[in-house]
């Protein structure tokens, strides 16, 4: 092979490799946007006014969770999206009740 094909060849495969690294990142900037998971989303605990969500539910949650709020973010992120329109409350109580039925099995 001539070194202008080898160099015609380079340029196809940094051309492909381009295109298909910016798809990647498109895709999921978009998954993580639909679902609510960008960088600016509030977390949970500054996104429900302080008497809106039960403190007792708070509690309990966190208590299944002993003290994890990563994993608490995660959850009610998750509710949020497949269950929208809901009130704050309804998702805290939501993941305290699949918490537990989860673990009852």
């Amino acid at each position: 092979m001539s070194g202008l094909a080898i160099a015609i060849i380079g340029l196809w495969a940094l051309a492909i490799g381009a295109v298909l690294l910016t798809q990647r990142w498109f895709s999921g900037k978009r998954l993580r946007q639909r679902r609510g998971l960008s960088a600016a989303a509030p977390s949970p605990w500054q996104k429900a006014a302080p008497g809106q969500v039960n403190r007792a539910v708070r509690q309990q949650l966190m208590r299944l969770l002993n003290g994890d709020r990563n994993t608490a973010e995660r959850l009610l992120q998750d509710a949020r999206f497949r269950y929208p329109g809901k009130s704050e409350n309804w998702y805290w109580e939501k993941v305290v009740y699949d918490l537990r039925r989860d673990r009852r099995a």
